[in-house]
């Protein structure tokens, strides 16, 4: 009789871990998948803007070098998308270049000019006219190495994750300055970003500028920070090398080494729980490069750790991978 009652009571057990398994596993990969779509939706509106922006400079119904149009045309696009960090146009020559957007912590939209490489940040009113200088700083925009990707491909794309420091930056308006800026990076303490960049050709066939949006590495921490999966569940994004593209908790992606600002490695992030997938992740695969759709569990502080892996991936050349772990203690 006890032999059947311990049998029974092993039996239960094991049904149970069997049901905590399939639990895990469906949630981790709905999650997963969940934030696969919404990623696509979410970074295809940068192309559409660039596409929507070349359609209009085409038809002749914008010229790009009367700044106040510009600024105000993108200016309006800014604040019908609140998830987009900057919108503008640049001419190849360096002339001149004209955005908006919100790159700004304490001004809700800016407009910019680069006017023979010297940048102007200014405030607007409610109409998107410029009210007053927030700040100015030399810069050669075309001469970086992102927009040079985008010429050089001569057609639509995402470049490289780039990190903006701009120095020798002359502050108009101090209210504008968080209590932790310097002189030398206000708006740009935190500007890591991915660009898409379209390429705009006149009717010869001559490339003459590009219609740019940059995507903020922070913005996607804070889309992935709306994704509820459980109260422990960590969701990231990182590259194929490991470097970390976004993460639910955004503090994990970028820091500070000799004043400049990096991008954490998922195996050097200071988030342990990131950390010990990305490990695991490295153990078992070898390498992040040829990763597929995987799911797994493993050990982590005494606790089992379920993850799901999946690489995401659009036409225009992101290869990301969508990392989601669940603690099997959230599911209990």
């Amino acid at each position: 009789m006890q032999m059947t009652d311990q049998h029974q009571t092993n039996s239960a057990e094991v049904d149970l871990t069997q049901t905590v398994h399939n639990l895990a596993y469906r949630l981790i990969s709905q999650a997963g998948q969940r934030v696969s779509e919404r990623l696509t939706a979410y970074m295809a509106l940068p192309h559409q803007l660039n596409q929507l922006n070349a359609d209009i400079v085409a038809a002749g119904q914008l010229d790009l070098n009367n700044a106040i149009a510009c600024e105000q045309h993108l200016w309006r696009l800014a604040k019908i998308f609140p998830s987009i960090s900057y919108i503008g146009f640049a001419l190849t020559d360096g002339s001149k270049e004209s955005g908006a957007g919100r790159w700004i912590e304490r001004t809700q939209l800016s407009v910019y000019e680069n006017r023979n490489f010297k940048g102007c940040d200014y405030a607007t009113d409610e109409q998107g006219n410029r009210t007053h200088l927030i700040q100015s700083y030399d810069y050669d925009a075309l001469s970086q190495p992102w927009h040079k990707q985008a010429l050089e491909a001569g057609k639509p794309i995402w470049t490289h994750i780039f990190t903006a420091d701009i120095d020798d930056v002359e502050v108009a308006d101090e209210e504008s300055v968080q209590p932790e800026d310097t002189s030398s990076n206000v708006g740009y303490q935190n500007y890591v970003a991915v660009n898409a960049e379209r390429p705009l050709y006149d009717k010869d066939g001559k490339l003459f500028g590009l219609a740019i949006v940059d995507v903020l590495l922070s913005e996607i921490s804070k889309f992935l920070g709306t994704l509820k999966v459980s109260p422990s569940a960590q969701i990231f994004i990182m590259e194929r090398d490991g470097m970390l593209v976004g993460s639910a908790d955004e503090h994990s992606i970028v820091h500070r080494v000799d004043g400049r600002l990096e991008r954490f490695n998922a195996l050097n992030t200071p988030n342990l729980a990131i950390r010990s997938i990305a490990e695991e992740l490295q153990k078992r695969f070898h390498s992040f490069q040829t990763i597929q759709e995987q799911q797994f569990d493993f050990s982590l502080n005494g606790d089992r750790q379920f993850v799901y892996v999946t690489p995401w991936q659009e036409e225009y050349g992101l290869d990301w991978l969508v990392v989601v772990g669940v603690p099997k203690s959230d599911l209990i």
